[in-house]
């Protein structure tokens, strides 16, 4: 009878494993913690690892990242607490044990009151992970992924990252914003310079275990970037002609090497969704229902908000989920044909770019937008319906805040009327958001079509 290599791991089980054949290797899973393994060696020795895929390369075989021994270094809750505190950065392509040295080598150097601004950065990144909640209130979320990559990008392609911080002069910061500016970086300039106002703050606080600099070069400079108005929505005749664009047969190199960028946006146009949450759809968020119903499901480590987000398909979305199925091999079903990043994640810049060209190449028809605008023009044409609530819309939406600025605050629950209340009770809200969002937009994409809205 074949043993049993994947259960949920307990200490009697582990301790009584008998060593593996000679020259032999045995792996065991984890039930409970998907990705955690258990090896044992010939010799009997059990070491704990992690497998897990770098997250949108489905072209390479699944990595190992070694824990440690069991029962010396680690037990079985402490490899547990040990895999998923790693697995978010390994899968996302980052070694936790070279951070660890670099974070090491900038202690180093923190404890001879010496510091650039390179060895400074982890330090503060790490404070802003701990100490900063994110929009969601919680700690450790996207914020300080944001911060981390405009301190890198200030670091290594400007030239600041050997300058200890303490010699950092205004005439320095007027110089980097300049040069990020005439890099063509436009708005994120704001960005940086916001971050680095805020990463100065931190560091002339009292109590820093390095030499704290006299100024911030930083919060008295003005800023650079232009900024753009956000969360414009486009008009109905906008949608038409950019739906005509996104539905082309054309059968062109250039049509086929946009299709999965057309497709993005079409879903983004019918869903109302973020362009993250489609540039690295899977296959296995593409799922049915207990009901039968097509379902997204998005992993909370996906979604913005920190949280599982289920989002029901209506049926032109289904559509093009299925035919993108049937058209892809791997698990991604919008694949980049780049040859630099062939069958690789979509880059987002690229559907940024398409969307820059189409303007261009038809101002007549559209006016300069942003993807996320797409989001917001859904989520405001499904309140001018007068039959949802912004709370309503925000169950599509995961927060109401990305509504358009015309929209009022959402009505709290607890004042809504005994009629407003029955409507969604027994209701899935969420089939009826879907399909009513469909509606207003292939209704203005599509002029003459017959709605399916239902009547409150």
């Amino acid at each position: 009878m074949k043993e049993n290599r994947k259960l949920e791991f307990n200490e009697p089980w582990i301790r009584a494993l008998p060593p593996a054949p000679k020259r032999k290797r045995v792996k065991y899973s984890d039930t409970k913690l998907q990705g955690l393994r258990l090896r044992v060696n010939d010799q009997g020795e059990k070491i704990f690892a992690v497998v897990y895929r770098i997250r949108g390369d489905s072209s390479v075989a699944p990595k190992t990242y070694t824990i440690g021994r069991y029962p010396d270094e680690y037990k079985i809750k402490g490899a547990r607490d040990e895999a998923e505190r790693v697995l978010p950065d390994l899968k996302a392509g980052r070694d936790p044990k070279v951070a660890a040295r670099v974070e090491h080598a900038a202690q180093r150097k923190v404890a001879a009151n010496q510091i650039t601004l390179a060895d400074a950065a982890p330090l503060y990144v790490d404070y802003f992970r701990h100490h900063k909640p994110g929009k969601d209130g919680q700690l450790g979320r996207r914020s300080w992924e944001s911060e981390a990559s405009k301190l890198r990008v200030i670091c290594e392609r400007h030239g600041l990252g050997d300058r200890l911080i303490d010699e950092i002069s205004d005439n320095d910061a007027a110089a980097l914003l300049d040069a990020m500016r005439a890099s063509g970086l436009g708005a994120s300039v704001n960005r940086a310079q916001s971050t680095m106002i805020q990463f100065f703050k931190w560091a002339r606080e009292p109590g820093r275990p390095f030499e704290r600099p006299a100024i911030n070069p930083f919060i008295e400079l003005e800023r650079r970037g232009e900024e753009k108005e956000r969360d414009r929505t486009l008009s109905p005749d906008e949608i038409a002609f950019f739906w005509s664009i996104l539905t082309s047969t054309a059968v062109t190199l250039s049509a086929r090497q946009s299709l999965a960028t057309r497709r993005i946006l079409m879903l983004l146009l019918l869903t109302a969704q973020r362009l993250s949450q489609f540039v690295g759809l899977t296959r296995d968020e593409c799922q049915i229902g207990p009901d039968g119903v097509p379902v997204f499901v998005w992993s909370a480590e996906r979604m913005k908000a920190a949280k599982e987000f289920v989002l029901p398909m209506s049926p032109t979305v289904h559509q093009v989920i299925e035919q993108a199925k049937r058209e892809t091999n791997g698990d991604l079903l919008f694949p980049s044909l780049n040859p630099r990043n062939l069958g690789g994640e979509l880059w987002r810049p690229s559907i940024w770019k398409f969307c820059d060209n189409e303007v261009k190449k038809h101002p007549e028809h559209l006016a300069p937008f942003a993807v996320h605008d797409l989001r917001a023009t859904g989520a405001t044409m499904l309140y001018d319906t007068e039959q949802f609530e912004p709370y309503d819309i925000a169950k599509i939406l995961s927060h109401v805040q990305h509504i358009d600025k015309r929209v009022p605050k959402s009505t709290p629950r607890y004042i809504r009327t005994k009629n407003q209340r029955d409507r969604w009770r027994g209701l899935d809200a969420k089939i009826t958001l879907v399909n009513a969002l469909e509606d207003v937009v292939l209704q203005a994409a599509l002029p003459g079509r017959m709605t399916r809205l239902r009547a409150a």
